[in-house]
């Protein structure tokens, strides 16, 4: 019997994540002609970039975790608890600039 052994790499999924938030952002500020399209592109960008800012040092802290046994100290919980923080900033103003369209 075999077994099938593989990773995800998971900063590029983490940058692609941004990357998606960064475009959406950048196509819905290019956008003059509809102010609809253009608050719902603006907004999905800053609540997906919102979603990725806590993600990302969650998971890095998870897998030094898993991986390496580290107890998490003070320093990396405060820095997980403002990435948290700003992350759930801007998904509050990407949501308020999504439903202004509507």
């Amino acid at each position: 019997m075999q077994e099938l052994m593989f990773t995800v790499p998971i900063p590029p999924l983490l940058a692609l994540g941004f990357l998606i938030g960064i475009i959406l952002l950048v196509l819905g500020y290019r956008e003059n002609a509809d102010l609809t399209r253009r608050n719902h592109l603006m907004g999905l960008g800053l609540i997906i970039i919102g979603i990725m800012i806590p993600v990302t040092p969650a998971t890095w802290y998870g897998y030094l975790v898993v991986i390496h046994g580290l107890v998490l100290g003070i320093t990396e919980i405060a820095v997980i608890a403002i990435a948290l923080i700003l992350g759930i900033i801007l998904m509050y103003l990407g949501a308020k600039n999504y439903s202004k369209s509507q």
